[in-house]
């Protein structure tokens, strides 16, 4: 999310930008309105969002068209003002002003657009039939606030908006064109669906949505809410609720029911829960958590974390053999980024997708070296359990390996300068103990 947020405001002469400015920061109407405001900025503690805020003022009469060029690559949302009782100041919109911000603009990188019609005070009735085409014609306008800064009317709401088009923008999550969600938000909410799915079956129970809902929100859903979100399920899906619980068409239907009612902020908290940015891409806060280790030491899982590999491998092995199939193995990895084996793995060390191997092979990659892919893969997945990323790593002694002596006895086993690994008969030991090692095949 954004650190900061600047609005600008722009429109025709005398649909009183200047005014809204200043009556916000005043909380009065001015007796005397200069040519152009100052730049206003907003601290972070008297804002909804918690985030400061810029707001700038233009005056065609005191500013050139450089400098409206800077102003506007600067912007983050540009409010177009205009006077509802003035029609001219309404055609302006779509002839002069958003295609003045989004002319040249990518589809997917155009400006927010929030339309102001001030002067309400002066006119009975709303200016939004004239509006409505104008919003039709141009997907990056955000909304529509009518106000009056003579008498105080949605002023607020003004800036409001215009921060929460930038804090929560609607551009990456939906196509308002196609009226469905963007594929890259499908992607990444599929993802979260699947990582909430606890079991594996394909719905969310009433149990794991409330999981979700307490992580996400802090707060679980009373049982006759959790009745009511299915139910508008059940109405507008023929999928949407199965078995009582909810699918995976079901979570992005609401997903998209948020976003189509103007509540954006509810799927960005979500995606933020998960590890997403702006633009839909998991943060390397994310997928690289700092933990400090001392000097000497490396990294092991703790009981925390054997046992929630122990619990996402019997997740996933879904014909309970101990063993993970390529397509249960494909199913174990679908929430990461990319699978950190290729396909040579079913040839080489087949055994490594037992249970107790895996569990062997992650303590390897932790021991070795915090930034190795299976280690940050199983971090990863870790979110969905734990607030903390790094409650299953912990700091141990780093081991001496002078040497490596290999037994092949019924039971047998790696001593690493005293460090025994105890293993099935099984193939594969020579690699374990390589891999531990930090050499290649």
């Amino acid at each position: 999310m954004k650190r900061d947020v600047r609005i600008l405001l722009l429109g025709e002469a005398q649909v009183g930008k200047t005014s809204l400015i200043m009556a916000l920061v005043g909380e009065e109407f001015p007796d005397e309105v200069p040519a152009r405001a100052e730049e206003i900025t907003i601290p972070a503690d008297v804002t909804p969002e918690k985030v400061p805020t810029h707001i700038v003022d233009f005056s065609e009469v005191e500013q050139t068209e450089d400098e409206l060029r800077d102003e506007i690559a600067k912007a983050n949302v540009v409010c177009v003002v205009y006077d509802v009782t003035d029609l001219h100041t309404i055609e302006k919109i779509s002839s002069k002003w958003i295609p003045m911000v989004n002319g040249n603009a990518e589809r997917n990188s155009r400006l927010p657009i929030i339309l102001v019609g001030n002067k309400s005070d002066l006119q009975s009735g709303s200016s939004m039939e004239s509006i409505l085409p104008i919003m039709n014609q141009f997907s990056e306008i955000e909304t529509c606030v009518e106000c009056s800064a003579k008498n105080l009317k949605n002023i607020s709401e003004v800036f409001y908006y215009a921060q929460k088009a930038v804090l929560h923008p609607t551009a990456p999550l939906y196509d308002p064109e196609e009226k469905q969600l963007r594929p890259q938000c499908r992607k990444a909410l599929t993802r979260i669906f699947t990582i909430s799915d606890q079991d594996n079956n394909q719905i969310l129970s009433d149990d794991e949505l409330n999981y979700f809902q307490q992580s996400c929100f802090g707060n679980p859903l009373a049982p006759q809410a959790l009745e009511d979100v299915k139910m508008v399920v059940k109405k507008n899906t023929a999928d949407g609720v199965r078995d009582n619980g909810l699918t995976l068409n079901g979570f992005l239907f609401l997903n998209t029911l948020f976003i189509q009612r103007g509540r954006h902020e509810t799927t960005w908290t979500i995606l933020r829960r998960f590890g997403y940015d702006d633009s839909l891409e998991l943060t390397d806060d994310y997928l690289y958590p700092p933990l400090r280790v001392p000097h000497d030491s490396s990294t092991e899982l703790n009981h925390f974390g054997y046992q929630f590999l122990q619990k996402t491998f019997e997740k996933h092995d879904l014909d309970g053999d101990g063993a993970l199939s390529p397509s249960e193995l494909q199913s174990f990895f679908s929430v990461f980024p990319y699978t950190p084996w290729g396909p040579e793995l079913q040839s080489t060390v087949c055994v490594w997708q037992r249970t107790a191997c895996c569990l062997c092979m992650d303590t390897c990659a932790s021991g070795r070296e915090l930034n190795n892919h299976l280690i940050i893969y199983y971090v990863l997945l870790l979110v969905s359990c734990s607030d903390s990323h790094l409650c299953a790593a912990v700091p141990s002694p780093r081991l001496a390996i002078p040497r490596i002596r290999l037994s092949t006895s019924k039971q047998p086993k790696i001593q690493l300068d005293g460090l025994y690994i105890i293993l099935p008969g099984c193939r594969g030991i020579s690699r374990v103990a390589v891999t531990w090692c930090g050499n290649t095949w």
